[in-house]
This record gives C-alpha cells, sequence and structure tokens, in this order.
C-alpha cells in the first residue's frame, strides 16, 4: 500500500505547523510550494499548460514546473525533483529568485518559494497528467498577455514572474 504524500502546512513566518495527507489540504490551509522559472540563451521563459484534468487550475498556464513540497524535503529539492517529473528537465542549476506568501484574497493559501535557471536543451518530456504542453514566449509578450488575458494563467502567475523579473 503507498503511503500518500505529506503536505508540509505552515504558519505565516513558515514555520511547520504540521504535516496533512496532500489530498486533505484544503484551500486555505498555508502550505509549501515551488515554482520554477527557466529561461533560454535567447532570454525567452518556459510556460507549462496545467493539464486539463488537474484539480486546481487546470488548463491554465504557469511557470516550467510548479509542485507541493513533500514531507521530507526542502523547497530546492522539490524544485529539482517537480522540473524532472513534469518536463524531463535535469543538470540544470536553480537558483532561488524569490518568496512569496497567497492568502484569501487569491482563494488559496501557499508558501512560495521561486527558483530560475537556464535551459538550452531542445528534448523535454511532459507528464501528461501534469502538463498539457509547453511553449517558449519573449518576457514582453508574457507581460503583456498577463494584462490582457490574466484569466489564462495561474492565480500567482504575476508574483512568480516578479521574483525573477524584478531582481537586480
Amino acid at each position: 500500500m503507498d503511503i500518500p504524500e505529506q503536505a508540509i502546512i505552515v504558519d505565516e513566518n513558515d514555520r511547520v505547523v504540521e504535516y496533512r495527507n496532500r489530498r486533505d489540504v484544503g484551500t486555505y490551509d498555508l502550505h509549501r510550494i515551488v515554482a520554477v522559472w527557466i529561461v533560454n540563451a535567447q532570454g525567452r521563459i518556459l510556460l507549462a499548460q496545467r493539464a486539463f484534468s488537474m484539480s486546481n487550475q487546470p488548463g491554465l498556464w504557469g511557470p516550467a514546473a510548479a509542485g507541493t513540497v513533500a514531507k521530507g524535503e526542502e523547497y530546492i529539492e522539490t524544485a529539482y525533483r517537480e522540473l524532472s517529473e513534469e518536463i524531463g528537465i535535469s543538470g540544470v542549476t536553480l537558483s532561488q529568485s524569490g518568496k512569496f506568501m497567497t492568502n484569501k484574497p487569491f482563494d488559496e493559501a501557499r508558501m512560495c518559494v521561486v527558483f530560475s535557471g537556464n535551459y538550452d536543451g531542445k528534448t523535454l518530456s511532459l507528464q501528461a497528467d501534469e502538463v498539457a504542453k509547453v511553449c517558449w514566449v519573449d518576457l514582453a509578450d508574457l507581460k503583456q498577455d498577463l494584462t490582457d488575458n490574466p484569466q489564462n494563467y495561474v492565480i500567482n502567475m504575476r508574483y512568480v514572474m516578479n521574483c525573477v523579473v524584478n531582481q537586480p
């Protein structure tokens, strides 16, 4: 019998409060997640469209990879795991680009650490139950589309982007 993945429930200071079966995490249970921002040599950003079968924000565009930090993992471990599982990228160096928290105004509670890295490989292997498709976009086009069509993106996409784009 498989043991269900345990999510890490935290307080507003990112201190562990408890561990809970991931399926039992409610909308407003503040828990740890990661987002991974990938850029190629041309400065284009890799976006992933969430699978339409996903229970949370299906079919919406987001960063290259994202996911829940599991009990026993650190944020960075989750970032590498999700990048490899969801789109088949490994061997890149990720660095932390920022951290933010979302809560009720976002209709979800997340403590998110954003990582970024560079990838110029040609091969991606999409995990069909997580990712419908991917595309490379120019930053200016992404910013404009986020303004014109925010309904096409995961709710925290602007925050993820700002963690990377607004770095010194």
